[in-house]
Parts: structure tokens; sequence; C-alpha cells
């Protein structure tokens, strides 16, 4: 078969043939999941968009959809010509100048309503129903039974993230506050987090709280239908008003009632599916975290033990998700699959960048966690310092917490004039305003995905803090002791991998990455096989 007629560039680049030969004939040997192993700068995209042409114009397959929990992929990706659908609220309303089709109040499907022929929303979702491929975010996929139900073919890029976004979607906040007088230190809070999770952990607990999730799961059914109808009603007043534009204040007030009907309906619908794992066995984690929640009352956070619901695994609802579908294909440049079920098949790419415009060393400064980060900190700021220097340019550090960025910030500000601090409360702005510099290092929290940082501007990256969990954390600790660890080493030695793989980024591109915490090395030694070939290839020992 050539396959080059299905490529948006008319040609592969090495191992993207391959690639397709080898998905094209598990499809063909009937086998349901397939694992995409694709390195950065593989062309992961390319791949599964030619995979999909493919099935759709040599194998008469209808319902391709592509997707991933990775929404920035959707909205802003590059998907050349496959139509998209996204949230509503990412079109505007055409009949009203700053309403989007989310808040349009013209736009119900109830009887009496306008059905705008230029609305944008319906004019995308149209012509992604007509598409026998096409493309939509991983929340609007679920939602929808108009695109999930008659699903033959599901690709997901970027599945690392997929046990997460499923075992979210069955996470519920159980309503069971307890808020603590704000008089009190944290040593009170922390006695009274251990107390409520050492009761979760009982036996009582659960048949407690299946009861409780039983009559949350009515009441928040009844109040969300009493939001539907409120929300109609309102949207049936400003329709019958006489002038068909809605001013601001009413715009605003129907986009409150709107998004409190939404959530209250997904708290339902979790609920409902939360009831239907308990009563089928599934294991799950009750747990108790301390939140700094607002207080109307008094205008400011207050320390609060909020009690969570939680699945131990997503093997189930990974099942509810595959169910039915005739082709499933998972792509990472860092696969989990082997968490979500075993019956699967891998096929494995090279990386098409070679090592030496990649390497990756380790560098032991000192340890970060809590006992001895205040004095390794120094250290580790007089490191990064140097590390920058050597061409001092754009640096990226990878910092694992809020406090640790801030307490490295603390002594890095004397060393060099642009330090950027990761805001807690504008993540985006605090990227943008570092990317806009010359010579300039960013303290940046939680960036060891989804973020591309091609060209010669970037080329130093460095990992301050390896992304250990809190080991201590309920729900860490339950899962530990349920898989023996194997979700919790697997997570840190994929973001590590990943951190390592934002700043070269294609053939041409280089950066160096340096791993500065000497915890990584015990760990690195304890489970060498759970990183990829080309991480091992390119990793360098140091002392």
């Amino acid at each position: 078969m050539a396959y080059e007629k299905y490529s948006p560039y008319n040609s592969f680049r090495a191992g993207q043939e391959k690639a397709i030969h080898d998905i094209i004939s598990a499809f063909e040997h009937e086998k349901q999941v397939i694992e995409l192993d694709a390195p950065t700068a593989a062309g992961k995209t390319v791949i599964l968009y030619c995979v999909g042409r493919i099935l759709e114009k040599e194998f008469a397959m209808e319902n391709i959809r592509f997707t991933s929990p990775q929404v920035s992929l959707i909205e802003q990706g590059n998907l050349f010509d496959l139509p998209k659908l996204v949230g509503k609220s990412n079109y505007s309303c055409e009949a009203i100048e700053g309403c989007t089709a989310a808040e349009c109040p013209f736009s119900s499907k109830e009887e009496g309503f306008v059905s705008c022929d230029d609305c944008t929303y319906r004019m995308a979702k149209r012509k992604f129903h007509e598409a026998k491929f096409g493309a939509t975010t991983f929340a609007r996929y679920l939602m929808d039974p108009t695109i999930n139900g008659d699903t033959q073919v599901l690709m997901i890029d970027e599945s690392t993230e997929l046990e997460n976004a499923l075992i979210e979607r069955t996470s519920i906040d159980l309503g069971m506050d307890k808020k603590i007088p704000n008089s009190r230190n944290w040593k009170e809070v922390d006695a009274l987090l251990k107390s409520t999770n050492t009761y979760l952990a009982t036996d009582k607990a659960r048949f407690d709280i299946t009861n409780h999730i039983e009559r949350r799961y009515d009441e928040l059914r009844l109040l969300s239908q009493d939001l539907k109808v409120a929300c109609s009603s309102y949207r049936k007043e400003l329709f019958n008003d006489g002038n068909g534009k809605p001013d601001d204040k009413e715009i605003k007030k129907l986009r409150r009632m709107s998004s409190d009907y939404m959530h209250v309906n997904n708290q339902a619908m979790a609920c409902g599916r939360a009831l239907r794992y308990i009563n089928s066995g599934v294991k799950y984690a009750l747990v108790g975290e301390k939140e700094d929640v607002w207080n109307p009352n008094i205008g400011k956070k207050v320390p609060t033990i909020k009690t969570y619901f939680r699945l131990m695994d997503a093997r189930l609802p990974f099942q509810d998700l595959i169910r039915d579908k005739e082709f499933v294909i998972l792509a990472s440049g860092t696969p989990t699959t082997s968490l979500l079920t075993n019956d699967y098949e891998s096929v494995v790419m090279k990386h098409p960048i070679d090592k030496s415009r990649r390497l990756i060393h380790y560098i032991p400064v000192g340890k970060m966690n809590n006992n001895v980060k205040e004095k390794t900190a120094p250290l580790m700021a007089e490191k990064i310092k140097f590390l920058h220097d050597l061409y001092s340019r754009k640096t990226l550090v990878h910092c694992g917490s809020y406090a640790v960025a801030e307490l490295l910030s603390e002594h890095l500000y004397h060393l060099h004039r642009n330090i950027i601090l990761q805001d807690r409360t504008d993540r985006e702005g605090s990227l943008l305003h570092w990317q806009r510099l010359d010579d300039a290092i960013f303290l940046s929290v939680r960036y060891e995905e989804g973020l591309s940082l091609d060209g010669p501007e970037y080329p130093m990256n460095v990992i301050a803090k390896a992304p250990f969990m809190n080991p201590y954390d309920a729900y860490v600790e339950q899962r530990n002791a349920y898989d023996n660890k194997k979700w919790y080493n697997l997570s840190l030695a994929t973001l590590v991998q990943q951190a390592c793989g934002r700043a070269t980024r294609s053939p041409d591109d280089y950066s160096e990455t340096y791993i500065l915490d000497e915890s990584f090395g015990w760990f690195y030694r304890s489970f060498n096989y759970l990183f990829a070939d080309w991480f091992k290839e390119a990793f360098i020992w140091g002392r």
C-alpha cells in the first residue's frame, strides 16, 4: 500500500512509515488496543492522521475520532484538515456581541427558540458530524453520546494523561467539609486531617459513605433539574422581552445560572458513576485533604478539611471507554498503558533526534526534600546560575513545587538580574513574560509536559527537584499499598522523561538537560527498567 499519498506532507520522517504499517497490520489482525510509543519529534500527529485516512479510505471505516486529554492540542494544535469540535464557550455568538455560544439565549433546542443559521458552534458541529474523521476535546467526547456512541476508531494523543483524566471524571467531592476556626494552628489542622483519614479507612466509613453518596446523588439530581428549569425560564424571559438582545447584566446572570447547572449536573453524574463502580466491587479510596477554602462571611480563605472519593485505578473506566470500539490507539512519547490494561500491543519508534543533541546529565548537588532543602538551596542556586551562564539565553528550571521555586528564587535574585518566578495565579503570564526576555531563568512548576521550547533560544533545561509525589498524602499512601508503588514509580519516571523533552523538539534542535536533585540517583538505579531506551542512551552519570 502506498502510504505517502495520505501524508499531509507527501513524505515521511524516518520511522513514520514503518509505524503506520505496524499499526495497520495490527488492525488487520483484529487487535483492539495499540500503544504508539513515539518520542519527541517522531511525529505522532502525522502518524495518527495517516492511519485515520487509511482506515477511512482503504477499509471503509466511519466515525473515526481523534482526541486528547491535553485540551490545547485539540484547540490550538495543527490537525491539518480535520474538522474540530470543541467546547461551546470557544465559539462566539454572531448575534450578540461579547456572548459565546454557551451563553446565547437563542441557541436552545427547546420548542419556541431560534436556531441561528449562522451560529458558529452549530456549523462546526454539523461539519464534524458530517465528516468520517474528526477531532474533538476529550471532555466533549466523554459527555456527548452522539459522538462516543457511534465511534468505531478512537485515537487518543498524549495518552499519558488518560488515566488521571478517567479517575478525575469519577472523583467526587463528598460535600463533608470540616471548617477549622481561623485561630487554630497547622498542627491542629494536621491532627484533624489525620483523624479524618483514620476514620475514612474503616469499614464503617465505607458503609456510611456509600449511603451518603446515594443521598447526595438523589439531592444533586433534583437540584440539577430545578436549575435546568430555572435556566430555561430565564432564557424564555430574555427571548420574549421584545428586543432580542440581552444586555451585559443579563448575559452575566445567564452565564452564572448555566455554570451552576453544569457544575451540579456534572457532580450528579459523577456520583452515579461512583455508585456503579462501588457496586461493581472496584477498589476506591476515601481521602481527606486540607485546602484553603474561600469563606465569604469573613472575606478570606480558611483552612478546611475536604473529603473525596477516588478510584484506585482507571481500568474499569477504560473498559467502559473502549467498549464496542473496533480499534483504539493510545499515542505518547512516555506511554503508561500498562496502568489501564494488560491487553494491548506496542508499536515502538526509535528517537529521531541524535543523542548528542539531547544529552541528559545527572550532576547531584544535594537533596531537595523538606528536611534538607534549606541547606541545599544556595548550592542549587549557584549551580543553576553556572549552567545558565554556559549559554546566557533562556533557561527552564523544573522546581517540582511552588515552595521550592520560591526558595530558589530567594537565592538566585542576587545572582542574576532576570529571574522569573512562576506566579501561582498567572501561570501562562509568567511563561510568556520569560519567553519575551533574553538571558533569563524561569523557575517553573508543573511544566514537565505540554510545553514546546524549540529553537536556539532554549539550550538549557534543568531539573532542580525531581517530581516525587508526597508519599504521606492519603491517596498516595492507599494507592501505593494497592499496587505496590507501580503507579507512583511509573509516574515519576514518566514526568522526568517528559521534562527532559521540553527543549529539543526536532532533529536539528539542541539542548542539554541537567538533573541536580540527588534523590533521583537512587531512583534511577533502582527503577532503570521504567525508562525508555532513548533516555538511557542519552543519560550521563556525573559527580
